[in-house]
This record gives C-alpha cells, structure tokens and sequence, in this order.
C-alpha cells in the first residue's frame, strides 16, 4: 500500500508542479490552444523547410500555396522560401509579393536586393488572349540568366492558356506578329478577343 501511495504520489507530481508554473507564469495564460489549423501549419512549416533542404523547391511551391491557404502568420522565412520556389518555376511576380512579404516581417539586406534586381530587371505585363488558336510569346533574343528564360517560359506556358499577368524580364518580345518591350516601371497590357 506504502509503494502504491508513492507511486501515485509520483504520478502526480509533474502535473501539480505543471499546474503551478501555468498559475505564476503570465505567458502561459496568454498562449492560445494548439488547434487543428496550427497543428496543420507546424507540419507543413516542417515539411517546408525539410524539402527546401533537399532543393526540392516544386514541393516547397505546392507546402507553401498550403500554408498560404491556413491564412496564419507565417515567419519571414518561410516567405523566403516560398519567393525561392516562385523563381524556380519563374513566377516573378509571386517571387516579388513573397518577398515583400518577408521584408515586411523583417529587415533583410539579401531580400532587400533581390527586391531590387527585381524591380529594375522586369517589367509589368498583362495578356489576355480570348482567341482558340493562341500564338506563343517569345523574348526576340535569348537571356543569359537562367531565371530570366524561366519567366519567359512560365509567361509562355500562361499565356498558352489565354491569361498572363505577371513580370517579365526587361527586353524585346514577339507574341505572334505583335512585338512590344518590356521596361522597369512600365506595364505592357495586350488583350484580343475571339
């Protein structure tokens, strides 16, 4: 009986002092419950970060557009790495608002220049092709940076399917027989109807 009353008494012990420290400390009444959308988050926020160590920046995009869609905060970081995944695919324009993102949560030198290679080294443009045959958007010479052709391509494939806005790299494009220039600061809008 001695040793089930110590036993007991051992169980207990962890909960009680547990109880204890909630009633003294502050923080503790302040944290809000984990809820099934936060346990969600934390999963994700790992599997985020885990597939960005493998460079598996596909996953990272698709993680990322999930954390997006729980409408939590999200760390500086994550927005970072989001931004990562958007370039990969040559989503400049979701490269541009994630790391606005992140820039808004915390000061960063590296995101402060990439914000601006991005600003001055692309350019608005909005396509919107009602048309059933649609011609193929093509920049008039190859770039040499990899993440320049990348937008180009992801413009490409978008306006294949009839809508395009977005940033495309400064330069001469050729979208059939049409041809336009894309400027920092500028916008470049085209729209044909069926």
């Amino acid at each position: 009986m001695r040793n089930l009353c110590l036993f007991a008494l051992l169980l207990a012990a962890p909960a009680l002092a547990g109880d204890a420290l909630a009633e003294e400390s502050p923080a503790a009444e302040e944290a809000p419950p984990i809820t099934e959308k936060v346990a969600t988050y934390r999963q994700l926020a790992w599997e985020l970060h885990a597939l960005a160590k493998r460079d598996a920046w596909t996953g990272v995009e698709r993680i990322y557009v999930q954390m997006v869609d729980l409408d939590l905060p999200m760390e500086a970081e994550e927005h970072i790495l989001g931004a990562t995944a958007a370039q990969g695919i040559g989503d400049v324009a979701a490269t541009l608002a994630r790391l606005r993102a992140a820039h808004a949560l915390k000061e960063d030198r590296a995101v402060i220049e990439w914000m601006y290679r991005l600003d001055t080294g692309f350019g608005e443009v909005s396509i919107v092709d009602e048309r059933r045959k649609k011609p193929k958007l093509e920049a008039a010479k190859p770039f040499f940076m990899p993440d320049a052709n990348k937008a180009v391509q992801f413009a490409a494939g978008k306006s294949a399917e009839g809508r395009f806005d977005g940033l495309l790299p400064v330069g001469e494009y050729k979208y059939g027989k049409e041809t336009f220039t894309v400027e920092p600061g500028e916008r470049v809008e085209l729209a044909y109807e069926k």
